[in-house]
């Protein structure tokens, strides 16, 4: 323990970073801040950084060090945007060449070369991701920190359509073997071999983030929304600005529908024996996060007036809450044996409640909440599903009580990320 509080050696800095990535995909995501600390003070002592500080060393040690480092700014990126402080690593250091594409040139590798070069793209591809969200999170805190008055919405909505542009060059430059994963590659997923499977998680992976920073992009816009005083409405929802933000705002339900949607075609798949996305807890954070969205999305139009006037709202109200009906299954069948994900659910269902009590246009029944949809991981009658969605834990229910908790599911037969 001393070994690692003092980080001293290379091997420490790769467990730092290996545990941190692991915590941040659990109930305990909190404590990977701690480890994140020690790796990056290691790292700087060692100078990982920089290139010329390992420069003599054989070419799969310095490739080694390169990777390390990326997967370090990687996790800082993330947990800066997750936990909403500042990041760690300054944007002057968080630049790295990336390691060579061949692969003679990496270390011994115990997987195939087709899986180790998909690994390698996908890699690089989350990485690139991670710069454009990371620039987003760094005007946010600017702005926190600074206390500089709130944009405008003309402004917001100019830096909004900035950033998703920005997104559409980073997915236009995928390659093949890792394009966006849409609704059409849901229904049937066919894997017909080992390279074929890893590609289908990586592409799902990549999806899942792609999406995930577009809602995240549109927080903005969101929360300008819902801030509003009823009489501020008048003057927002003006033509056409109030057009262009109820389009951007169908945008993003669009995203958050897709994430629960892609959610869905996992849990089927593994119900049919294809293991495509493990660590359940993430893919549960993902659907909670898409449908508390969605609500959102749908007070705000509701909000904003004279929704006659646009045959599409309507429209997007019932999909959008029809598809928070499904993140409730969803998380039901994800793993019902964890109290967080089944305090998240319970929350979730007591929301929609809530939505529809309010609501005046037809939706899905209130029962759809609490019944089964879909496969699921294990069966359970219909009057304990019912027990466990209302009653399972409370609103109130403390967090730490929960440590104890480790029943999550990950890869029997992992990826080997880069």
């Amino acid at each position: 323990m001393e070994q690692v509080i003092a980080g001293v050696g290379f091997e420490v800095v790769q467990f730092l970073v290996l545990l941190t990535t692991y915590l941040l995909s659990t109930h305990r995501a909190s404590e990977s801040w701690s480890f994140h600390s020690l790796a990056v003070k290691s790292a700087f002592l060692m100078a990982l950084y920089s290139k010329s500080s390992f420069s003599r060393l054989p070419t799969a040690e310095k490739v080694l060090r390169q990777k390390c480092w990326l997967c370090l700014v990687y996790n800082d990126r993330l947990m800066s945007v997750a936990f909403g402080r500042p990041g760690l690593i300054q944007p002057s250091y968080s630049t790295c060449d990336f390691p060579p594409e061949d692969l003679d040139e990496l270390p011994p590798l115990h997987v195939t070369r087709v899986i180790a070069s998909l690994s390698l793209l996908h890699f690089k591809a989350s990485i690139t991701l991670s710069t454009i969200v990371a620039d987003f999170a760094e005007t946010l805190n600017h702005e926190s920190l600074r206390n500089v008055p709130s944009p405008s919405a003309s402004a917001i909505i100019s830096r909004t359509v900035l950033l998703l542009e920005r997104l559409s060059e980073w997915r236009s430059n995928l390659p093949k073997s890792l394009q966006m994963v849409d609704r059409d590659d849901l229904p049937d997923l066919k894997l017909s071999g080992k390279g074929e499977l890893y590609s289908t998680r990586f592409r799902i992976f990549l999806s899942l983030r792609y999406l995930t920073s577009r809602v995240l992009f549109y927080r903005p816009l969101l929360d300008l929304h819902l801030e509003l005083e009823p009489h501020e409405y008048l003057l927002v929802n003006s033509e056409p600005l109030g057009d262009i933000m109820l389009t951007l705002l169908k945008d993003c339900a669009k995203s958050c529908r897709l994430v629960i949607d892609i959610a869905k075609g996992v849990l089927r798949a593994s119900g049919e024996g294809v293991n495509i996305q493990g660590a359940w807890w993430l893919s549960a954070h993902f659907v909670f996060n898409a449908s508390l969205v969605l609500l959102g999305i749908n007070l705000a139009m509701r909000q904003s007036g004279d929704i006659s006037s646009h045959s599409w709202v309507t429209t997007a109200l019932i999909e959008n809450r029809n598809s928070v009906s499904d993140a409730v299954a969803v998380k039901r069948g994800l793993d019902r044996g964890n109290a967080v994900i089944a305090r998240c659910r319970n929350a979730l269902v007591r929301l929609a409640k809530s939505y529809d009590a309010s609501d005046s246009l037809p939706g899905p029944d209130v029962a759809m909440l609490n019944r089964e949809q879909g496969p699921s991981s294990s069966s359970q009658t219909g009057q304990d599903a019912q027990h466990e969605v209302d009653n399972y834990l409370p609103l109130d229910y403390n967090f730490d009580e929960l440590a104890s908790y480790s029943n999550f599911n990950f890869f029997s037969d992992p990826p080997h990320l880069y």
